[in-house]
């Protein structure tokens, strides 16, 4: 394997895909064989959603093929409806800006990894937020035409380029992805994973990836050849 992520080495990588697996098992056995003791289940199956889908991260950091990358991928959605089944569970909001991009990444992973109907249907399903935002009906849409139509950008500061890619053509849209790279760190930096990097032994670190250009790449058939050597962009996705 080729790592990937330049900020940690691959020992750090590996070393998180492990202990990530072995909390998540710890978690659920709790949940499976002592569940009188567990008085938030949501809470077990919310880290459970949140390491998996950081997983994806991992693997593409630490150099896994896209195959492998993508294996991971139905597990999540596992969790996701795990989650959204227990009766302690928050209701998911585009508004919130963490939940709004990880939303993003996943429907950007469905697109690469090229998800059957029915898991891609299932996670529709779990996201909800139907109608309320423009560029996250734009990808759904390319898979699920006739959805509600969404007026405006929830967070239009941060995604108002990346949008705007969709509609241009040639240089124009190319320059705006690469604004978009380009605020890409800084605009993020209220993110819950912002700077994880600097904290104490990796501080969780999975990989700073801007996955959801490589679904709009995908999504929209986009020539990637002016942005695909920038940091943050994730190409060896699209192949």
């Amino acid at each position: 394997m080729h790592k990937r992520e330049p900020l940690m080495d691959a020992n750090y990588f590996a070393t998180r895909l492990s202990d990530i697996d072995d909390e998540i098992e710890s978690r659920l056995t709790k949940l499976r064989e002592r569940p009188e003791v567990v008085k938030k289940p949501e809470a077990v199956w919310r880290s459970t959603l949140r390491q998996r889908h950081e997983k994806i991260f991992l693997g593409y950091s630490i150099g896994e093929d896209k195959k492998q990358i993508a294996a991971r991928f139905p597990a999540v959605v596992d969790a996701y409806e795990e989650y959204l089944a227990c009766p302690g569970h928050t209701a998911h909001d585009l508004a919130d800006l963490d939940r709004y991009t990880i939303s993003l990444w996943l429907v950007s992973f469905a697109i690469l990894f090229n998800l059957d109907e029915s898991l891609w249907n299932r996670l529709l399903a779990c996201i909800g937020n139907e109608g309320r935002d423009e560029l996250y009906e734009a990808l759904v849409t390319t898979r699920t035409p006739g959805r509600k139509q969404a007026h405006g950008l929830l967070h239009e500061k941060i995604f108002r380029p990346l949008f705007n890619a969709v509609a241009a053509k040639g240089e124009s849209r190319d320059a705006f992805v690469k604004k978009y790279l380009n605020d890409w760190y800084v605009a993020f930096r209220r993110a819950y994973w912002s700077d994880s990097h600097k904290g104490p032994e990796g501080g969780g670190f999975f990989g700073y990836w801007a996955m959801e250009v490589a679904g709009v790449v995908k999504a929209f058939n986009m020539d990637d050849a002016a942005f695909r050597d920038m940091p943050y962009y994730p190409r060896d996705l699209l192949g």
